[in-house]
């Protein structure tokens, strides 16, 4: 009868130390699975699957940055800058010649740094200019003169915008206008004097 009861006894050892062996092994596992899943959000590398396909982890879009804009208040149009040109590299003022109506000059900082007849203001500093008018007919024939062209076909703020620039009106032209640097950057100052809105 003792015997038994210890084979009662040692079979309800076993069963206890199979249990915690299983939770022990449970838990093991969970705490393995939840360490893998920590190390696979870590890496920002592909995961690569046991049939040795790989997975590719979905990345949210790159958001846009915010348009930036220079404000020419005093006209009441605002002038997008275009991407490949800084703001803050944008250099512009309201100019006028005797009795002529004032028109607005750019330049880029890395023009200035050129040195030269582009670094100084009218009639070289002037990469591109931004002028207007109330004539339409005058917009175009002015823009056609000054190599540049008319921006808007129907008026805005009852003004016809139009822009020249170095090459097209002044002789002769500077050799600081002329480089690679300057014909780059007056490419990307046309742009933003073409994207003209109203405020």
């Amino acid at each position: 009868m003792q015997n038994k009861r210890s084979k009662t006894g040692s079979a309800l050892v076993v069963i206890i130390v199979v249990l915690i062996a299983v939770i022990l092994i449970a838990l093991g596992f969970l705490f393995w699975q939840h360490s893998m899943k920590g190390a696979t959000n870590s890496n920002s590398d592909n995961s690569t699957k046991s049939d040795n396909t790989t997975s590719q982890q979905t990345t949210p879009p790159a958001s846009k940055p915010a348009p930036t804009y220079v404000d020419l208040t005093d006209w009441n149009i605002k002038l997008q800058v275009p991407s490949g040109l800084d703001q803050s590299d944008v250099k512009y003022g309201e100019n006028h010649i005797a009795e002529a109506p004032s028109y607005y000059s750019f330049n880029t900082s890395k023009i200035i740094t050129q040195g030269g007849e582009c670094a100084g203001g009218y009639p070289f500093g002037d990469i591109v200019s931004l002028q207007r008018t109330t004539d339409q007919q005058t917009a175009s024939t002015e823009a056609s003169n000054g190599g540049g062209k008319v921006i808007n076909a129907s008026a805005i703020n009852s003004y016809y915008y139009y822009y020249t620039t170095s090459i097209g009106s002044t002789s002769p032209v500077p050799d600081c206008a002329t480089t690679t640097l300057a014909n780059s950057e007056r490419s990307l100052l046309i742009s933003l004097v073409e994207s003209l809105s109203s405020l």
